[in-house]
């Protein structure tokens, strides 16, 4: 393999790698935010919600 063919089979690597931390980033929010709103409705039917 040549030089270049390894520094571009490199770049994709780490494109990858970047796709991926992003990716799970964004699973990550959208899973706490999936959680907070959970909490939420049955916090509605446990006691009522003072902050109106």
């Amino acid at each position: 393999m040549s030089s270049t063919e390894d520094t571009k089979e490199k770049l994709k690597r780490a494109k990858l790698t970047a796709k991926f931390n992003n990716l799970s980033t964004a699973l990550k929010k959208n899973l706490q935010r999936r959680k907070k709103i959970h909490k939420e409705k049955n916090n509605i039917g446990n006691k009522p919600d003072l902050t109106y």
